[in-house]
């Protein structure tokens, strides 16, 4: 599978970041395509300029096609993704390849239709063209059609009208084309508002036609009748789908995301999903033969709906979905650094696993639709206000609530329990005395904990007691004058610091709440962030630079300088030598505290909001403005000799040119597969553990799509060994034991008598068969005394080994010997001719050396030696013929084996250090 990964080289941005995959990207406004395949169902979605395949049994992701262009709508026909990018190209893709480019269109091309072998595709000025998919050419083309009398929005094939196209428009009629002839078959005087959407229905001659106003009709085409007519409140139908396991239901979907299930037996509804999806459905499919239903929505979700209830009642089968609005804060939670926190504009916090998609989540907050049906109000309403900022530990999670998050114009903060994914129990909300309202701006939490340290609005600093919700203290009567912008607490809770919108940073005794030190940064700040182990605090300011704060000398060291727009957020490195920095100048920077120079900087296409180092500092988390997901950047000083250099100050002229080109966002990645051409296949059951990197390249070299070559030495200095199974070789010198161990202590037993039939001769006559009459004539004589002077004495394994010998290349026979089972070895080292010359013996002694010099298979040469010698070590002795070899292979066994057990001793001498310091 091809990863797109940077727009352009930047000039230094590159070094130490680059882009490794997105979270929470799932699918967006455009309508997705499902596919029946063998036995599996898989949805397409379109994420920018990307397409994901989910496997609708576990909704796991399974391919990932980057097309390097915005997508405008997809299409899926058999193993081929057919996607609309830039202009009115249309092109087919195949595992995550680009096929071919149609390319007649002048417009953007807004909807594809499959139908058969042909190719259907509408542009922006009403122009429909049918290509032929296999070669690409133009069949026919629909440049006549008028835009003011029909205007077409929606295309459906209905089944078994062959070459029969159905067109929808934006005036309400319906029409038939045969693209074959390029004729109109006939046209339907519809409904009086625009159509929205087709779909034909498991009957023959009937179609579903969705409408803006809401209605939905079922078009006998045969009859031209209306044969039902039925009206979802609520907005335009978006989708229509057809249950066809037997019950004749029908599920519509509107552009406010409510899903309405209509029994068409009564003609009437059955049940509706209010707010199945935060925004419009853009589609709908009843999977063939089942009862669950597949539903895609604007708002970057995907769900599964089964209908087993006793009343036929839909309950939430699975789910897929990330921010349907662009999250603002992001942070690590735990030392692990397995799941990223979220906060955005949507009201929700959301978990995201960077190994395993099934395990994100977010985190409830009630059961918000039992009381939006009580108060009659939507359930997004009754979520809480956006979360402004939050703070979590693992140290407690099994305990008690261990994260507190502050929202907007809310004077409380709240907490939630990461074990139960939940909101808490408690709202932690200091009494007031009269003054004006406070809004919860800015939280912390203790290295133990056991407290929350909230900022507020009017200056004020308070403490709780999370396990309790109690209100434990105030620092100072008014911490600032301004805005608290950031709180931190030290490892040991002996030191608080707050950072005030006024520009000033104060620490406080986190016991007493009696203020300790305080100093003006000149500037109002906008963001601060606490490196605990080196006691530093970073500080953005107003006037777009970066100071760092010695909390425990009491003094600014360090002062970085380069952003040309307003810094969004700060984030230290795991040791604290690194701090970056991000900005509306859309740029990430990467400071080098000790030495206070600037090592590194990326232009990014959006500008980033939050910024997190992973605990084991091999990834950078991002959030951008207008975007979804949760970008991850993989360290390159982790896994490569990245050589890390300080960069030059650039003038003010300079600096565009300086930063470098633009570098793309990570993309979502993912496994493709294909198995016999016919259906898509994930080729591992459980997800939960398995890197999607490790997992997507043995995926593809498994469909072909790539070789992978793994050299057998990395290095030849180094001694290889062979990745055999134990069972191999482990046991080879010890076989003989083994079968005299588990031989039968008893001679086998004649089974019970058998009734005993005489085969007959096949024709009319009753003839029975002999077996003596069929058996073949084992000498051509007719002689039954063996001929040992036809039987070959060499075996073929012994004729490899001279072979080899005689040419010098001992590669083939050593892969021969990786084929052969522990007994079939046995065997054919037994079976070595020991004659006075002793040529075979001495051939795979030279091969033992020649494996010995190369390092390789170190392990299996082993094995194969100790059972040669084994059986043939008395033969050998002293004599003369294999006396040369025998010391070559000595000499090169003792130079691997000194190498080897220089390496073990020096692991036991650190074992043994290490256990004698515990």
């Amino acid at each position: 599978m091809e990863v797109e990964g940077v727009a352009g080289p930047a000039s230094d941005g590159s070094v130490i970041f680059k882009p490794y995959r997105a979270l929470g990207e799932v699918c967006s406004h455009i309508p997705v395509a499902v596919q029946h395949r063998g036995n599996d169902h898989f949805v397409t979605t379109v994420v920018g300029d990307a397409y994901h395949i989910y496997n609708c049994k576990k909704l796991n992701l399974v391919s990932v096609g980057l097309v390097g262009h915005p997508i405008r709508c997809v299409a899926v026909s058999k193993e081929l993704v057919f996607v609309a990018e830039r202009g009115g190209v249309v092109s087919s893709w195949r595992r995550g390849r680009k096929e071919k480019d149609y390319t007649l269109h002048d417009t953007p091309v807004v909807m594809i239709l499959v139908l058969g072998s042909l190719l259907l595709t509408l542009d922006e000025e009403n122009v429909v063209v049918v290509y032929t998919i296999a070669t690409g050419e133009v069949f026919v083309e629909f440049d006549d059609l008028d835009e003011s009398h029909f205007a077409v929005t929606a295309m459906a094939h209905p089944g078994t009208y062959l070459n029969k196209v159905l067109l929808g428009s934006r005036q309400g009629r319906l029409q038939i084309w045969n693209v074959r002839s390029r004729r109109m078959v006939f046209e339907f005087a519809g409904h009086r508002s625009a159509v929205s959407c087709l779909e034909p229905a498991p009957v023959l001659d009937v179609v579903a036609v969705g409408h803006e106003d809401g209605c939905v009709v079922l078009q006998d085409l045969k009859q031209d009748s209306v044969a039902m007519k039925l009206y979802q409140e609520g907005g335009a139908i978006t989708a229509v789908s057809f249950r066809t396991d037997g019950l004749q239901m029908m599920a519509s979907g509107n552009n406010t995301g409510s899903i309405a299930i209509w029994n068409l037996e009564e003609k009437s509804v059955h049940s509706v999903i209010h707010d199945a999806h935060g925004s419009a459905v853009t589609a709908l499919k009843y999977l063939a033969s089942q009862p669950v239903l597949l539903s895609a929505g604007a708002c970057n979700s995907l769900k599964m709906w089964a209908f087993d209830q006793s009343d036929n009642g839909s309950r939430l089968l699975r789910l897929r979905e990330g921010h349907s609005l662009p999250p603002t804060k992001a942070r690590y939670y735990g030392v692990d650094g397995r799941f990223v926190l979220s906060a955005g504009k949507d009201r929700a916090l959301r978990a995201f696993c960077l190994y395993s998609d099934s395990r994100s989540h977010e985190m409830s907050q009630g059961s918000l639709t039992k009381r939006a049906k009580h108060v009659g109000l939507a359930p997004e309403e009754l979520k809480l206000p956006p979360i402004t900022d939050f703070a979590a530990e693992e140290v407690r999670e099994r305990e008690w609530d261990n994260v507190v998050t502050t929202h907007a114009r809310d004077g409380v903060a709240r907490t939630w329990r990461w074990e139960n994914k939940r909101l808490g129990s408690h709202k932690l909300e200091p009494k007031t005395h009269g003054g004006p309202p406070r809004e919860a701006k800015s939280v912390a939490m203790s290295a133990c904990g056991n407290f929350a340290i909230v900022g507020y609005s009017t200056g004020h600093v308070e403490k709780f007691n999370v396990q309790s919700g109690l209100h434990r203290g105030s620092f100072g009567k008014r911490a600032h004058t301004a805005a608290v912008r950031a709180v931190a607490c030290d490892a040991l809770n002996r030191i608080v610091t707050t950072v005030g919108q006024d520009g000033f940073v104060k620490t406080w005794d986190f016991g007493s709440g009696k203020l300790r030190w305080k100093t003006s940064v000149d500037s109002p700040v906008i963001a601060a962030e606490l490196h605990r182990e080196s006691a530093l605090l970073a500080v953005a300011c107003q006037d777009y630079s970066v100071l760092v704060v010695d909390i425990e000398g009491q003094r600014v060291v360090r002062t970085f300088a380069g952003h040309s727009n307003r810094i969004t957020d700060i984030a230290w490195s795991p040791d604290g030598r690194w701090l970056l920095s991000a900005g509306m100048d859309n740029t990430i920077r990467v400071w080098d505290v000790p030495t206070g120079c600037a090592i590194s900087r990326v232009r990014v296409a959006s500008a980033a909001t939050s910024l997190a180092f992973s605990p084991t500092a091999d990834y950078l988390a991002t959030t951008h403005v207008d975007r979804l997901g949760v970008y991850l950047w993989a360290n390159c000083t982790m896994y490569t000799d990245a050589v890390v250099k300080p960069l030059e100050a650039p003038s003010d002229d300079e600096e565009d040119e300086r930063v470098g080109a633009t570098t793309a966002l990570p993309k979502t990645r993912g496994i493709s597969a294909m198995v016999d051409g016919r259906a898509f296949k994930a080729h591992v059951e459980d997800e939960d553990e398995v890197d999607d990197d490790e997992v997507g390249a043995a995926a593809v070299a498994a469909a072909g799509d790539m070789e992978l070559d793994t050299p057998q030495q990395m290095g030849g200095d180094l001694v290889t060994l062979s990745s055999m199974p134990k069972s191999r070789w482990a046991n080879l010198s010890k076989l003989a034991d083994i079968k005299q161990r588990n031989k039968p202590t008893e001679a086998p037993k004649a089974p019970k008598s058998a009734p005993f039939f005489i085969p007959t001769k096949e024709g009319l006559t009753s003839e029975f068969a002999f077996a003596d009459e069929d058996r073949p004539d084992p000498s051509a004589d007719g002689s039954r005394v063996i001929n040992f002077g036809k039987i070959g004495v060499v075996s073929p394994f012994q004729k490899a080994l001279i072979r080899a010998g005689d040419v010098g290349g001992y590669a083939e026979f050593a892969g021969t010997l990786k084929t052969l089972t522990p007994s079939q070895i046995d065997l054919e080292i037994r079976s070595l001719v020991v004659d006075d010359e002793l040529d075979q013996p001495r051939h795979f002694l030279a091969f033992i050396a020649h494996q010995l010099k190369a390092k390789r298979d170190f392990e299996l040469t082993q094995a194969y030696l100790h059972l040669f010698l084994k059986v043939h070590g008395d033969v050998l002795r002293g004599a003369d013929e294999v006396a040369e070899v025998l010391r070559t292979t000595l000499t090169e066994h003792d130079i691997c084996w000194v190498h080897l057990e220089g390496l073990f001793q020096h692991a036991l001498c650190t074992i043994n250090f290490l256990k004698g310091q515990v």
